[in-house]
């Protein structure tokens, strides 16, 4: 079997290299690329991908769009890497379907073991729906819609619709998430128990896994009221809180 083939775009020759040399040695097979157009190109030649390391700021275009660019046609993961601190930066990556971040400077041990569970999380799409199954099978099995706050969940089209008739589409580990929620509505739900349901590693302490999926939803589900319906509760994990019905 080929080796996993990741792309590191950054401007920065030093680090490209470094990234690239460190790797080599897990058995990677790594491209290297200075501008976020160089990346759209290999893209556009259908080169074989299979995770891009992405650089937040490029010398001809920024990384948030560079990575909108590729879903419009691919669900490759992509790790962006940011020398910018600021939530507004990482609440934008998300938006534009970044899987996980990385603040400069890192630790090359870091971004491995990044890598290696979003490969986990990709190679075992199935686990994740066996344990939301698991955590939810406390909720009514015939439901067809969730209604809470001004939103209405549509369980067979994987959709949100809001009262004022706009529709927004949830991916797989959205519906999984938000179904989680639901099933466990005025309850807090704890790290250790998402990262279940979602089939994801909490071992690595810094990663962003959970904040990712988390902050993705929590946009989905924003308005004109700028409700955040998902609430952190300090060091004990995260409340959905407001009541919700269940709709044969």
């Amino acid at each position: 079997m080929s080796n996993k083939r990741i792309v590191i775009c950054d401007d920065e020759t030093s680090i490209r290299q470094l990234v690239k040399i460190f790797l080599v040695r897990y058995q990677f097979d790594v491209i290297e690329v200075g501008t976020g157009q160089e990346l759209l190109d290999l893209f556009a030649n259908d080169e074989h991908i299979d995770l891009v390391i992405l650089d937040l700021m490029l010398p001809d275009m920024y990384g948030i769009d560079v990575c909108k660019k590729i879903r419009e046609t691919s669900m490759v993961p992509v790790i962006m890497l940011t020398a910018v601190q600021g939530e507004m930066n990482t609440v934008l990556g998300f938006e534009a379907g970044a899987d996980d971040y990385i603040e400069k400077p890192f630790s090359a041990h870091v971004l491995l073991s990044r890598i290696q569970a979003i490969f986990k999380r990709v190679s075992h799409p199935g686990a994740a729906v066996a344990n939301a199954e698991k955590e939810i099978a406390s909720v009514p099995t015939t439901y067809k819609k969730a209604i809470f706050g001004q939103w209405t969940y549509l369980i067979d089209e994987g959709c949100i619709r809001h009262h004022t008739g706009k529709h927004v589409f949830l991916t797989k580990n959205d519906c999984l998430l938000l179904e989680l929620f639901l099933s466990k509505e005025q309850e807090i739900l704890t790290r250790e128990k998402i990262a279940k349901c979602l089939d994801i590693d909490i071992d690595d302490v810094e990663s962003r896994a959970i904040d990712v999926q988390i902050s993705r939803l929590r946009n989905k589900l924003k308005d004109k009221t700028q409700s955040n319906f998902i609430k952190s509760i300090r060091n004990k994990g995260y409340l959905f809180s407001v009541p919700v019905k269940f709709v044969d």
